[in-house]
């Protein structure tokens, strides 16, 4: 797996790695880098359903380029846009300052190796590998992590 340890903090510093999944801190890293910001993100449960929002400030047209770039490469998943309405009182808790109540943001549901639809810490990585070719950005340091279980 690709670590970047403490650059994760110095570039992103509004990005709370401390609180991500840690199988997905190099996937949110590259996303981010790319201008892809991403908003929120989870590994599954069982660490078997990884999934990606993105900021609404992402356009149709940056994930329409992205998923353009990807697709021979590897396996992508799904993107979708999840739009909803928040109504006033929510919007009131969330953005003060925002009149309209409808969000819309794209999502990612990145794939699994097989017909189980579960994507494996493996498609991330390789994944992140091909974002970082594609895009020509630097990897971080690649070390495997003993594990713990």
């Amino acid at each position: 797996m690709l670590y970047f340890k403490d650059e994760f903090k110095k570039e992103f510093p509004n990005i709370p790695f401390n609180l991500i999944d840690e199988e997905m801190h190099d996937l949110i890293y590259m996303l981010n880098k790319i201008g892809l910001k991403t908003q929120f993100c989870c590994q599954g449960h069982q660490k078997t359903e990884p999934s990606v929002m993105f900021a609404e400030e992402v356009t149709d047209a940056q994930i329409k380029e992205f998923m353009c770039h990807l697709p021979n490469i590897v396996k992508i998943g799904s993107f979708y846009k999840w739009t909803r309405d928040l109504g006033a009182e929510m919007m009131e808790l969330f953005d003060p300052k925002r009149k309209d109540t409808i969000l819309k943001n794209w999502c990612w549901h990145l794939p699994g190796p097989s017909l189980t639809n579960k994507a494996t810490i493996m498609d991330i990585q390789k994944i992140v590998k091909t974002i970082s070719e594609i895009y020509g950005l630097e990897r971080g340091v690649e070390y495997e992590k003993e594990s713990t279980r």
